[in-house]
């Protein structure tokens, strides 16, 4: 989740930024009224800068200014490591674990590679690692953070936007997570604990969980922004992100990879 601000890594992933108010929600379908300041728009098109490296970046990294000579031919390329150590006095079990997220992304601006303006492309890929302190110390329904998943290498989102009429619609195909745009609280990012990302309820009623970290399923989101203070998003989406047979297995076991691409 976007969410994941306490980083040591080299940088974010650098994407489009939005704060829902509102929502409703569905088994394959989000919608949403947002308020929006004029400064909420991205810091680059398609989210690359000049530099190759999202604004703001508490530690930049740039190698023989690699990031630099693919940000000139459209493409944003970078990653961030998260790592938590968590001990525990109470819960079914006591001691101390170690999970770990490594993200990487990759941003393209499509007209600077030779197609047309305001196309982009997104994909994003997690490896995450060690222990969840919530599942074998803790016993509670909700993580103790929201990093918390199934040890595992994923494809996370990957998705074209298509931008027109001077931004005021965009429309995006591909594989989505709505958590990334949807049920968003405003002060979600200065907290661990993962009832601040997809909230429990959504995570209880949808199949699998639903569309959101660390699970995508193919999707449309559409966003009509007919002023800078106004901003509509409408999103449909796949109705459960693991396969539908997975019956009471772990959706993230039987999704394991990010792959399935499932539409039934």
């Amino acid at each position: 989740m976007i969410a994941r601000q306490r980083s040591i890594g080299a940088d974010d992933m650098g994407g489009w930024r939005t704060r829902p108010t509102v929502l409703l929600a569905g088994l394959v379908a989000a919608t949403a009224t947002l308020a929006l300041p004029a400064a909420a728009r991205a810091d680059a098109e398609c989210g690359v800068t000049d530099s190759g490296i999202p604004d703001g970046v508490f530690t930049p990294i740039d190698v023989a200014h690699m990031r630099k000579s693919l940000a000139d031919v459209g493409i944003g390329l970078g990653g961030s490591y998260v790592g938590e150590a968590f001990t525990n006095t109470g819960g079914i079990k006591q001691g101390g674990k170690y999970d770990g997220l490594l993200t990487l992304y990759l941003n393209a601006d499509l007209k600077k590679m030779g197609l047309w303006k305001g196309l982009c492309l997104s994909t994003s890929a997690f490896q995450i690692h060690g222990n969840s302190i919530t599942a074998d110390n803790i016993g509670s329904l909700m993580p103790v953070s929201n990093l918390e998943a199934t040890p595992a290498t994923r494809l996370f989102e990957l998705w074209v936007e298509q931008h027109m009429f001077n931004d005021v619609l965009a429309v995006k195909v591909g594989q989505l997570a709505a958590d990334q745009e949807f049920i968003l609280s405003n002060s979600y990012s200065y907290f661990l604990n993962g009832t601040w990302g997809w909230p429990s309820i959504a995570a209880a009623d949808l199949p699998g969980g639903g569309p959101a970290y660390p699970l995508a399923t193919p999707g449309v989101r559409v966003a009509i922004r007919p002023s800078d203070d106004l901003k509509l998003m409408i999103g449909v989406y796949n109705g459960d992100p693991a396969n539908p047979n997975c019956a009471n297995e772990n959706p993230q076991v039987c999704n394991s990879d990010g792959l399935d691409f499932n539409l039934d």
